[in-house]
């Protein structure tokens, strides 16, 4: 279980998350929901370790000591801590996946860039469940904003992780 307890960020001198509270329980699946602009990215990039809370100081953003001192004693410093020390491995689905194609030029077919990142040994069902297996010779520059989008969840599936991250999972299909 994890426990966010006044979680703070701000941007371009705008609070994105003020406070922001909540518990999360091991195994459950949560869904953020809101008007554009309004911080749900960036909750999740913060708990995929890409972006440090900066407490919500612009003009001096906190660095990782000030982080993990403001939270001591409750569950986000023992979070951080374990995201900072490799005790704890987030997995973040690309965001823009129409950027894969030029990210990953020249690393081999779709078959093969899935298999060379499955840590899970989940590769032949991942590639069912997203229906990858029609695009699997293809190199990543012949695929659709679709196909990327499949793509890119299944890059984050394949690998072991303790939290996963998907953010706009349905951008560019069909649903």
């Amino acid at each position: 279980m994890l426990t966010i307890d006044n979680l703070t960020y701000r941007i371009q001198g705008r609070m994105l998350l003020d406070g922001a509270s909540a518990t999360l329980a091991a195994g459950w699946k949560v869904g953020l929901i809101g008007r554009n602009g309004t911080g749900k990215s960036t909750a999740l990039k913060l708990l995929a370790g890409q972006v440090r809370p900066n407490l919500g100081r612009v003009d001096d953003p906190a660095d990782w000591s000030d982080v993990l001192a403001y939270f001591k004693g409750s569950e986000l410093h023992g979070f951080f801590s374990k995201l900072l020390d490799d005790g704890l491995k987030a997995v973040a689905k690309v965001q823009y996946v129409d950027l894969l194609p030029t990210a990953l030029a020249g690393l081999g077919r779709v078959r093969e860039l899935l298999a060379a990142r499955d840590e899970r040994g989940v590769l032949d069902e991942v590639m069912a469940q997203l229906d990858l297996g029609v695009v699997q010779d293809r190199q990543i520059e012949q695929l659709s904003g679709g196909e990327l989008q499949r793509l890119a969840l299944a890059l984050a599936l394949v690998q072991r992780a303790d939290v996963y991250v998907f953010d706009e999972p349905s951008s560019y299909l069909d649903v």
